[in-house]
């Protein structure tokens, strides 16, 4: 191995900073001192930037080659769930609410207050809340697939990927059933048919 190399291992087995010539202690769960972790962060976001503009500048997708006339391709729209939002259910139920909690603080700030106790929620808040989560990303998965479908000029394989990214919000959204059923004690029972 070459020197650097093993001067690379030796401060990383020493727990200092894997920068050459820093002796300072890393970040927690990093291999770098705070400062020089800035440092890198900074250069990593000045050439994702620079990579997004040179993209959108050739006329493509922020987030990969594919030609495009909007910021992002299908496929990373909808997987950055850039589809219409839908409001889902109970949307002036959810503004009165909002408005019930809401007060005037004595500083002339408007504050929410929000669960009065703490712990864990009601079951049936948590089922309530996983509902509606699983309508939300059923809706988008259906924005998804129709966006991917109405989408003119892709290749198979970007037409797999886009309807592969708007599917994704289908499976998140049966996980989320699955985790309230076994919540409530629900498991699928198998159909027995007698023979007789």
């Amino acid at each position: 191995m070459s020197t650097a190399a093993n001067t690379y291992l030796d401060r990383k087995l020493a727990q200092a900073c894997t920068y050459t010539g820093c002796a300072a202690a890393p970040a927690p769960g990093v291999q770098l001192c705070p400062k020089h972790r800035r440092r890198l962060n900074r250069a990593r976001k000045r050439s994702q930037n620079a990579l997004r503009a040179a993209r959108r500048k050739a006329g493509q997708c922020a987030e990969c080659p594919t030609k495009s006339s909007t910021y992002y391709c299908v496929r990373h729209a909808i997987a950055a769930k850039r589809t219409r939002r839908v409001a889902v259910l109970n949307s002036e139920d959810k503004q009165s609410r909002i408005a019930a909690r809401t007060i005037i603080g004595v500083d002339g700030r408007t504050r929410y207050h929000g669960q009065r106790r703490t712990g864990d929620l009601p079951r049936a808040v948590l089922d309530e809340q996983s509902i509606d989560e699983c309508l939300r990303l059923l809706v988008m998965t259906k924005q998804g697939l129709a966006m991917a479908r109405a989408a003119v000029g892709l290749s198979k394989v970007q037409l797999r990927a886009a309807l592969h990214a708007a599917l994704a919000h289908g499976d998140r959204a049966a996980r989320e059933f699955e985790a309230l059923a076994l919540r409530n004690g629900y498991t699928q029972q198998m159909l027995v048919v007698d023979d007789e």
